[in-house]
């Protein structure tokens, strides 16, 4: 939950931020990276389907992590696989390249943490559920 204007994101491995923004109301030709449902600094939402501010929203993420062959060289990138907001998938098969910004140092690993921002603006989460594969 977001209150009006808020920001705050979904950090995948410490590395790779899903945005979490305060975009109810904004057409979907004009949503950005930054808006909710978008992937930092790399993709827009396909659509807008954020609720209005102090309303709960439901995230879901599905994420694979990079890959790398027995001597640690990185062969395949990370992918958003899909992100679903409030029930409308927003995002489809996007793959990251590298960090989105705001990234934790030590370069990409097969393993990270899953971080949750919470600098920009107050911001409420529940129900949180991570199930590897």
């Amino acid at each position: 939950m977001l209150p009006s204007g808020g920001n705050s994101g979904v950090y995948l491995m410490g590395r790779y931020e899903v945005q979490l923004f305060d975009s109810h109301g904004r057409p979907d030709d004009k949503l950005r990276h930054s808006d909710l449902g978008g992937i930092y600094s790399v993709s827009a939402p396909a659509k807008n389907a954020a609720k209005p501010a102090g309303e709960w929203q439901t995230l879901e993420i599905q994420f694979r992590a990079p890959r790398f062959d027995e001597h640690g060289k990185k062969v395949e990138n990370a992918r958003i696989v899909s992100v679903v907001l409030n029930g409308v998938r927003v995002q489809s098969d996007v793959e990251l390249k590298g960090p989105t910004g705001g990234e934790l140092p030590g370069g990409e690993k097969a393993r990270g943490p899953l971080m949750l921002q919470g600098d920009h603006s107050p911001v409420a989460f529940r129900n949180i559920t991570i199930q590897p594969q």
